[in-house]
């Protein structure tokens, strides 16, 4: 008995020791190895017309490819932040509409409306841009999906502002994870149009410009990408 007692103390506190560093080791094991992060993806879809062809008129713009490097940060856990730069090329120019857009403006009196003329330096093909754009994705538990949104900048001697948002998913792991992503963004840059306006007389013979003139305009860019990439574990938390 008197050994049992003496023993007592020192196995509790071998237990006490020994709690301690349990939970220690299932936080390592529950670590998540991509608190900090690195992605690499390519990327296809769509380029509008202000940074590609510039018709200047309605039309589909062009189809591009490009790369996409990100930084990205788990601070919680189903909070990113994630930081991108991206680099497009141009690929396919869908070319321009030939018909010159008409609009009457009273009887046998018509004006010409060519289409957007952008300032000298506005961005084009190929471009980069850069984003920071913070999201939300499911637990641990459920398959990975994300939705992020965001903002940043399209680069050029004029530097444009560009509104992002994206839907992804990806695989889990806590080596390298596969991932793709859906991406909406959305620039505003200021143009202007030279419109003409035309005499049509009943005979059909065409008349002299009546008043040339040059409108300011308000364009806004948009366009659509798809991403597949790599995420790369940095850091555990």
């Amino acid at each position: 008995m008197s050994l049992f007692r003496k023993s007592l103390p020192a196995a509790l506190a071998l237990a006490g020791l020994a709690a301690p560093a349990r939970h220690v080791a299932a936080q390592a094991a529950s670590a998540d190895p991509h608190h900090v992060a690195l992605g690499v993806a390519l990327g296809a879809g769509t380029i509008p017309d202000a940074f590609s062809s510039r018709c200047g008129r309605e039309n589909t713009g062009s189809l591009g490819w490009g790369a996409q490097f990100s930084a990205l940060a788990r601070p919680r856990r189903v909070l990113v932040v994630q930081a991108d730069a991206r680099a497009t090329f141009q690929t396919l120019s869908t070319g321009c509409t030939a018909d010159l857009p008409l609009r009457q403006l009273a009887p046998n009196v018509y004006e010409t409306r060519p289409g957007a003329d952008f300032p000298g330096g506005t961005p084009h093909v190929p471009m980069a841009s850069t984003t920071v754009r913070v999201g939300l994705e499911t637990p641990r538990s459920l398959p990975l999906v994300r939705l992020s949104a965001g903002g940043g900048a399209v680069l050029g001697q004029r530097v444009l502002p560009v509104g992002i948002a994206a839907l992804g998913m990806g695989t889990r792991g806590r080596g390298k994870r596969i991932y793709g992503e859906v991406e909406y963004s959305i620039s505003r840059t200021s143009a202007s149009e030279r419109r003409d306006v035309w005499t049509y007389p009943p005979g059909g013979t065409r008349g002299p410009i009546v008043e040339p003139h040059t409108v300011p305009l308000v364009e806004h860019p948009h366009w659509t990408t798809v991403h597949l990439g790599v995420e790369i574990p940095f850091a555990n938390r």
